[in-house]
């Protein structure tokens, strides 16, 4: 999966919002330059200098976060003028375990997130079983992105209920913490409970709405793969350039050069290409053509 895409209403505004998500590969890691360097291309390529039009939303885990080497450099990159993205969202899930490695062996700071102190970037540590206050830790975080175009960190502290893969039983190698774990009620149902009991809801209104979210996810899942995700048009157009101005910022000039388009959204909107010799190009184009022919 390249990349997979969703548009979404946004209540508040009553405003449509495309949410894209990237495959995660092997070295989990290794996604976040990759979700980084898209969301630079398309902010160049939109004209998107304040970050207003795009943003990125990565998620982590709380073993990887501290422990991979690519979350501190990728945090080192986020101020810097080529490679900013005008600030992202980090959301940890913070289940307290890596694999089988407790906290305490796997880094030399109390939090995870400690390494987002290199950027002196925000941290809300939550308690993952209060919803409330997760959402609220949330629209917090992304005000002041908003407002700072500046990384900001949720911290969602919580637990892992299961082992780290179906072969994985966590009892043997935390004990103690999975015999609490087991009596402890699933967020879902401790905060469905709270809020009947609030009066808030009713026991059939909570049907209803789990009803309907699952068919809603269950629709998605049978319809995500027919949607596309590479697109060729071999369109020639001018191509944008980045030049230094005396101010020591990059800015967007055109230059005109023989250019073929690889990559672009559905509905024809212009998101990436290369522009290589026109021999190399035609190349290209031809074996990108034949590759989408063989998957549709």
């Amino acid at each position: 999966m390249v990349n997979k895409y969703a548009w979404r209403i946004l209540m508040l505004f009553d405003e449509n919002i495309r949410q894209a998500a990237r495959s995660i590969l092997p070295i989990g890691g290794a996604s976040e330059n990759n979700v980084e360097g898209k969301t630079c291309a398309e902010q160049f390529y939109l004209g998107d200098k304040d970050g207003k039009r795009v943003m990125s939303i990565l998620l982590h885990g709380d073993a990887a976060f501290s422990g991979q080497g690519v979350v501190y450099e990728t945090f080192n990159l986020s101020s810097l003028v080529n490679y900013t993205t005008k600030g992202t969202i980090h959301i940890v899930v913070d289940n307290q375990i890596g694999f089988t490695t407790d906290p305490r062996f796997a880094r030399s700071t109390l939090y995870s997130t400690d390494v987002a102190k290199v950027v002196e970037a925000p941290i809300f540590h939550v308690n993952a079983d209060n919803p409330e206050a997760v959402i609220h830790a949330c629209k917090v975080a992304s005000k002041w992105r908003s407002t700072f175009s500046q990384d900001v960190v949720v911290d969602l502290v919580g637990y892992r209920r299961n082992g780290h893969n179906e072969i994985d039983n966590p009892k043997f190698t935390q004990p103690i913490m999975y015999q609490r774990i087991e009596k402890h009620l699933p967020v879902l149902k401790k905060y469905t409970t709270e809020l009947i009991n609030r009066n808030y809801i009713n026991d059939k209104t909570r049907r209803s709405r789990f009803s309907v979210r699952k068919e809603l996810a269950n629709e998605a899942h049978e319809t995500i793969n027919d949607i596309s995700a590479i697109y060729f048009d071999g369109r020639k157009d001018q191509t944008r350039v980045l030049v230094e101005r005396e101010d020591g910022h990059l800015h967007q000039d055109t230059a005109n050069e023989e250019h073929y388009t690889v990559l672009s959204e559905p509905g024809n909107q212009y998101v990436a290409h290369v522009t290589p010799s026109s021999g190399k190009a035609k190349d290209i184009a031809r074996e990108l053509t034949d590759l989408c022919r063989e998957r549709n």
